[in-house]
């Protein structure tokens, strides 16, 4: 099963790492999370701070 989550990307604070909230407009209390995902696995198009797209994984 695949699962698609909205997410959007808060910024690069680690050389290489960038961090995204998954379930953006869904507070970090209400079920909304943090995630930190290599530089590489993102194209360079959706790097920005705000960027939204869509997640796959496999679950």
């Amino acid at each position: 099963m695949l699962d698609e989550i909205t997410v959007q990307v808060i910024g690069c604070f680690k050389p290489g790492v960038i961090t995204i909230i998954a379930f953006p407009g869904v507070g970090i209390l209400d079920g909304g999370s943090t995630i930190k995902l290599p530089t590489k696995m993102i194209s360079a198009n959706l790097r920005m701070p705000n960027s939204e797209f869509i997640v796959v994984r496999a679950g």
